[in-house]
């Protein structure tokens, strides 16, 4: 899933119950851009 970008993109958190069920979660790993680089946590490792 992408995101979109921008003031009205509305910031939905990966941890909404609007994606409860179309992951896994135990292996599901997201991707961030960073300034230099791409980073790849998993969700456990996500604050929450």
């Amino acid at each position: 899933m992408m995101p979109a970008f921008g003031v009205l993109t509305g910031g939905l958190d990966l941890r909404h119950k609007a994606f409860t069920g179309l992951f896994d979660r135990t292996a599901l790993i997201a991707h961030l851009l960073g300034r230099d680089r791409v980073y790849s946590v998993r969700f456990s490792n996500l604050i929450g």
